[in-house]
């Protein structure tokens, strides 16, 4: 009888809420990336926010850019090395 052991790969982007805390979350669970540059989100959020993320059904506020969460996703931490 063979088992099969899946393996779960975790890669995890460390990203900073408006008050400089680390969110980390799983790339695979970042549904939307979007800039907070229109004036209505602009007055919504905190100065600090240049992007809002969805994961896992929850929206973030972030300091990154559009550009800073590419790279963050990119250059993601091993779950095993948190």
């Amino acid at each position: 009888m063979r088992r099969h052991i899946a393996m779960l790969s975790v890669c995890v982007a460390v990203l900073h809420s408006a008050d400089g805390n680390e969110i980390r979350v799983d790339v695979h669970q970042i549904a939307v990336q979007r800039a907070a540059v229109s004036e209505h989100a602009r007055r919504q959020l905190h100065h600090a926010v240049h992007s809002v993320i969805t994961a896992g059904g929850e929206k973030f506020g972030v300091i990154e850019t559009l550009d800073q969460i590419h790279q963050a996703m990119e250059h993601c931490l091993d779950g095993e090395h948190q």
